[in-house]
C-alpha cells in the first residue's frame, strides 16, 4: 500500500541489540532533519566478520526479530540492500513511498537510495547486503541484471520463488558463517542467482530475447547510468540523445517501448525524487535544494516541483513531517 506512513518509525531508544545488529548508532527521524545531508551508512561501519572485508553481509531474519521488532530510522546506504520476506509484517518507506510489508516478499535498495524499515517480531528470511566492488567484477552480468529491473523496489514472489531463494540464502549464510576456500567465490554466485530470479519477477521492463529488444535493452541501461551521473547538469532529452549518439527522437521510442514513458518524464521523475529526499532528511533551504540539483533560478524549481508533485516544496516539507 503506498502513501504516508501511519507513524513515523525508529523514535525507540537504541539498545546495545541494535547496535550490534546493525553495527550504527541509530538516529530518530527528527535529528536527522538537523543535519545539512542525508544519514549515509556506510558498508564499512557494519559488524561483520574479518573474513569478509567490507563486502558481503548476510543476516538471518528469524534471529534478528527473535528478541523485538527491527526498528531503522530514516538514512541512507552506500551499498545494495536486499530484504528477503518470507513470512512477517511492518512498515517499509523507499524514498517516501509507504509500503505495507507483507508476506513473500522481496524489497531491493540501491546505494543512494532513502529509507525507513520497521518489522514485528518474528519475522522470517534475510537480510542481504553487499558493495557494488563485491558485486560488480569483471563480468558486466550482475550490472545488466539490476539495470533490467529498472528502478523496481518491490517484488511479490510465489512460495515456489522463495522457497528457492531461501535455498540460496540458506547456503549463502553457510559459506558466510563458517568461510572456507572460495567462500567469497560462492557467495558472489549464490547473490548473482539471486538476481537472477528477482530480474525473472521484474515487472519493470517486458523480457525480449531477439536482437532489436537485447539493443534497446543495452541502450536504456545505458542512458540510466548516464541519468545517475549528470542529473543535476543535464535535464534535456537531447543532452542524453548526445552522449549516446543517436537522436532524441530515437532515444524516446527506446524508453517508451521499454517501460512506457518517455525520457523527459523518467528524467524529471529522477530530479523530483531527490528533491524529497533533500527536503524532508535534511534541513537544506529550498535554494540550496534547487542549487544542490543545478537550478540556477529558485523561482523555476519551486515551480518545477509544484508542477509534479502539486503543492511547493516549502508546503511539501511542512505537509509532510
Amino acid at each position: 500500500m503506498n502513501g504516508k506512513p501511519d507513524a513515523k518509525p525508529g523514535l525507540t531508544v537504541p539498545s546495545i541489540r541494535d547496535n550490534l545488529t546493525w553495527g550504527w548508532q541509530r538516529q530518530p527521524f527528527f535529528n536527522a532533519l538537523i543535519m545539512n545531508s542525508i544519514p549515509v551508512r556506510s558498508i564499512n561501519q557494519l559488524y561483520q566478520p574479518s573474513a569478509h572485508p567490507t563486502q558481503v553481509i548476510i543476516k538471518d531474519l528469524t534471529e534478528l526479530s527473535a528478541e523485538g521488532p527491527i526498528d531503522q530510522a530514516l538514512h541512507r546506504h552506500d551499498f545494495f540492500f536486499i530484504l528477503i520476506l518470507n513470512k512477517g509484517n511492518g512498515r517499509h518507506m523507499i524514498d517516501f513511498v509507504s509500503y505495507e510489508v507483507e508476506n513473500l516478499c522481496v524489497y531491493l535498495m540501491r546505494p543512494g537510495q532513502v529509507h525507513e524499515l520497521y518489522l514485528k517480531q518474528n519475522c522470517t528470511g534475510y537480510i542481504l547486503q553487499f558493495s557494488r566492488g563485491f558485486i560488480f567484477t569483471d563480468s558486466n552480468k550482475n550490472l545488466e541484471l539490476l539495470q533490467g529491473m529498472g528502478q523496481q523496489v518491490l517484488f511479490h514472489i510465489s512460495e515456489q520463488t522463495m522457497k528457492q531463494l531461501l535455498s540460496y540464502l540458506s547456503h549463502m549464510l553457510q559459506e558466510y558463517s563458517n568461510p572456507k576456500i572460495g567462500s567469497n567465490d560462492a557467495i558472489r554466485s549464490l547473490v548473482q542467482l539471486v538476481l537472477i530470479e528477482l530480474y525473472r519477477h521484474s515487472d519493470y521492463i517486458a523480457p525480449g530475447h531477439d536482437c532489436k529488444e537485447k539493443y534497446k535493452q543495452e541502450q536504456f541501461n545505458t542512458f540510466l547510468n548516464y541519468l545517475e551521473s549528470y542529473y543535476t547538469s543535464k535535464k534535456q532529452v537531447g543532452d542524453y540523445a548526445a552522449l549516446m549518439n543517436m537522436t532524441p527522437y530515437r532515444l524516446n521510442h527506446i524508453t517508451k517501448s521499454l517501460v512506457g514513458k518517455t525520457c523527459s518524464t523518467l528524467i524529471n521523475e529522477h530530479l523530483i525524487v531527490e528533491a524529497k529526499r533533500q527536503l524532508l532528511a535534511t534541513s537544506k533551504k529550498i535554494n540550496e535544494v534547487a542549487f544542490y540539483l543545478g537550478f540556477d533560478d529558485n523561482s523555476y524549481f519551486i515551480r518545477f516541483f509544484k508542477k509534479h508533485i502539486g503543492v511547493s516544496p516549502s508546503l511539501f516539507r511542512k505537509n509532510f513531517r
